[in-house]
């Protein structure tokens, strides 16, 4: 299922500058699309239509495989150095924003 999510964010960007890490929990598998803050818009969508969509599709890939997904999208600020810290200077707000 990562190769699917993982092409599916790679057409919506077109870049590859995201992570994506992966946690099993029995038959549950979870997925954090760790991206730059500029493409974190781009994932989610207007209103979240596009990360719904997005989850959509893997819930589709998991049920034929007796399984169960979840999707979440974090971002950071390009000037941090690494995905996924918190914080930051200057007034820039959150830097990280996830869906349920």
């Amino acid at each position: 299922m990562k190769d699917l999510l993982t092409f599916i964010v790679k057409g919506i960007i077109g870049k590859d500058n995201f992570e994506i890490a992966e946690e099993t929990e029995g038959e549950r598998t979870h997925f954090l699309v760790k991206a730059p803050e500029d493409s974190v818009g781009i994932i989610i969508g207007k209103e979240g239509k596009t990360i719904k969509a997005i989850r959509s599709l893997l819930k589709v890939r998991a049920t034929l495989e007796k399984k169960g997904v979840g999707v979440l999208v974090e971002g950071a600020l390009p000037d941090r150095g690494s995905l996924g810290g918190e914080g930051g200077k200057g007034g820039k707000g959150k830097t990280r924003k996830g869906i349920k």
